[in-house]
């Protein structure tokens, strides 16, 4: 039961996390504002479900299935978006001129 409560406290600060980091996508133009959003609605989901669980554990037991389903909606797109992108980084770029192959150092 003391790792239930435990946990329920990690997820608070991480659902507080998501909102946050749901707004810098909302700002930055690197990826789609509704990712932003979709993030922000899950990192309230996740801090609505540790609430629940930390207060009164049995409606936390019968909110779970229900109320993290948009983190994971708002996580796959996410997860697609970026592998993409990362996919798109790792192709080896030629020079035309020259033919040689640039080096780049992340």
């Amino acid at each position: 039961m003391t790792h239930d409560y435990g946990f329920a406290f990690g997820l608070i600060f991480f659902g507080m996390e998501c909102v946050v980091i749901g707004y810098l996508i909302v700002r930055s133009e690197y990826l789609p504002r509704t990712l932003g959003l979709m993030m922000r609605i899950a990192g309230v989901c996740y801090v609505i479900n540790s609430f629940a669980v930390v207060l009164y554990p049995p409606f936390g037991s019968t909110l779970f299935p229900f109320i993290l389903l948009p983190p994971f909606v708002a996580a796959t797109p996410q997860l697609f978006r970026l592998s993409h992108r990362a996919h798109g980084a790792l192709r080896m770029p030629v020079d035309a001129r020259a033919g040689n192959r640039i080096w780049f150092s992340y």
